[in-house]
């Protein structure tokens, strides 16, 4: 239950903090560990009485392009957040609810959304966080191919794609966290590196449909998503790679490593395992 601030007990909370904007004329650079700190600030464990806030314990984050665009600044017409300079880094990630003013959330739930990039979460919005109700498969894969990454191949693939038997889907990368789901859910597939600008010159001079979607419009769906995708999971039928990363401390050189290709599979940010 929510509990009176001044009460509460302080607790070290170690941080990765924007220092800066990447801004740069387009295409923006790569991020550089210099953009990033880490420090160590304190956090209140009890949430402020008669707020709906949640504060969560981290245990894993999705490292990933979305991070990288928060920490550009943006136009409102964008339609993208920043983070401003001096805050801490956000991303989606995986944690477990150690206090909750929100009817829906109790101590000791597992939830995934949006969440910062250090030990503990003041979330203001629980809301937008998911309840994790399958913890059969690893906590991790709410990062990935059971969150954003899973929900976006699935969505492209199914919902948008839609390919029919006998088709043939080209794959320009196969190596991250959403390119290795579509590679797992065709069965005909040119997946092609040094080819690719032959490939895609035979591809406009065919009739094809390019379109993009927002995947905020689908939502709706995750649990439809779940029913396939858990099942496939479980039954080894989905080969999910992840590159691990221990610890914040390696956080930021896990993003721009990831600028520079040299993860294999999704890269997770392990914050705590329990």
């Amino acid at each position: 239950m929510a509990g009176n601030n001044s009460e509460a007990a302080m607790m070290r909370n170690k941080q990765v903090i924007l220092k800066k904007y990447i801004n740069a004329p387009p295409p923006p650079p790569p991020p550089k560990e210099s953009d990033l700190c880490l420090k160590t600030g304190s956090i209140s464990l009890k949430v402020e009485q008669g707020t709906s806030a949640v504060i969560i314990k981290n245990l894993y984050l999705s490292c990933n392009l979305y991070s990288m665009i928060r920490m550009k600044e943006h136009n409102d017409h964008e339609g993208y957040s920043s983070d401003l300079p001096g805050s801490v880094l956000k991303g989606f990630g995986v944690g477990k609810v150690v206090e909750s003013g929100h009817a829906e959330l109790k101590k000791g739930d597992l939830v995934w959304g949006l969440t910062g990039w250090e030990e503990y979460s003041l979330i203001t919005n629980p809301e937008s966080l998911i309840k994790i109700l399958h913890t059969d498969l690893p906590l991790s894969y709410y990062t990935g191919i059971l969150g954003i990454s899973g929900m976006t191949a699935w969505v492209g693939f199914y919902q948008i794609c839609s390919p029919k038997k006998g088709e043939y889907v080209f794959i320009s990368s196969a190596f991250g966290a959403v390119g290795q789901l579509y590679v797992e859910w065709s069965h005909n597939t040119i997946w092609i590196i040094r080819r690719a600008y032959t490939i895609l010159v035979n591809i406009l001079f065919k009739r094809i449909r390019m379109e993009g979607f927002v995947l905020l419009d689908y939502l709706s769906q995750y649990s439809k998503f779940l029913d396939v995708a858990m099942p496939s999971i479980r039954e080894g039928k989905i080969d999910y790679v992840e590159d691990i990363v221990e610890g914040l401390e390696n956080a930021a050189a896990a993003l721009v490593g990831l600028s520079s290709g040299t993860n294999v599979g999704k890269v997770v940010i392990v914050v705590a395992r329990d």
